[in-house]
């Protein structure tokens, strides 16, 4: 457990997507505007500082991510961004509570909170939902549920040539040479954030951790990038859309040196 324990705190401290970020800036930021398919950039604080507590135990966000049950992203407990209301927030957490699947949630005017999972909404539509993968979830296993990304970055560069040998299973302990990947998926409105083992940095690989998401509304790759680095993830700050990497299958070439 004390392994698991600072596995989980490690990607906690190492990664720069500001999933629980978005919850201090989502809570307090009353006068957001929204207009769907174009996010409002907001002045979120830099990278996150707590996590729930890492649990061997299936969690929510196990369900829809590694069984897309009840449904696949972007949709979240039958919750999806542009669509859902306030109010389908609010019951659905309290049902999931009802049911002993959150321990519990909170609200404010702009957005509901729970351990695992934070849902905003603006003018009684939904508008984000974010979160971290407290278990472990491969870039394998992701596109085997909703296919491939349209494009992809590691934000190091590295040595990498290849991919080392995938067995299905196959969990990565972090390290402190890991570096934080992203897949954005601007059809879907969803990005996710990716740990990628030192040893392969460069490369993404089918064993590469899945550590956070967020779903937002459809939108163009350019607009998904903008919020990311406007907003959610300052590893990207400086990044284009020509810097970005199409998909094109595991392997190297996603670093700085695959600009």
């Amino acid at each position: 457990m004390g392994a698991v324990m600072a596995r989980t705190r490690f990607r906690v401290i190492g990664l720069t997507i500001a999933i629980v970020v978005v919850v201090v800036g989502i809570v307090s930021c009353d006068a957001m505007g929204y207009t769907p398919g174009v996010p409002t950039r907001l002045p979120w604080p830099s990278p996150m500082s707590t996590f729930p507590p890492y649990t061997p135990e299936p969690t929510i966000v196990n369900r829809g991510l590694a069984e897309g049950f009840p449904c696949k992203p972007p949709c979240w407990e039958g919750l999806t961004p542009g669509i859902s209301t306030e109010q389908d927030v609010r019951q659905t957490l309290q049902q999931l509570q009802g049911n002993g699947q959150i321990p519990w949630f909170s609200c404010s005017q702009r957005a509901c909170q729970s351990p695992t999972v934070t849902i905003s909404w603006d003018e009684g539509i939904v508008t984000s939902i974010s979160g971290g993968v407290e278990f472990d979830f491969t870039a394998q296993q992701l596109i085997d549920l909703i296919g491939p990304p349209v494009a992809a970055y590691s934000v190091a560069s590295g040595g990498c040539d290849m991919c080392l040998p995938y067995t299905e299973g196959a969990t990565h302990t972090a390290s402190l040479g890991d570096v934080p990947a992203y897949f954005l998926y601007p059809q879907l409105g969803a990005w996710f954030g990716l740990y990628v083992a030192g040893a392969e940095a460069g490369c993404i690989c089918p064993a590469t951790q899945v550590v956070g998401f967020e779903y937002l509304p459809p939108m163009t790759l350019g607009q998904l990038l903008d919020y990311m680095t406007g907003n959610t993830v300052p590893a990207l700050r400086g990044v284009e859309e020509n810097d970005l990497v199409e998909w094109y299958g595991f392997g190297p070439g996603y670093g700085q040196e695959g600009r």
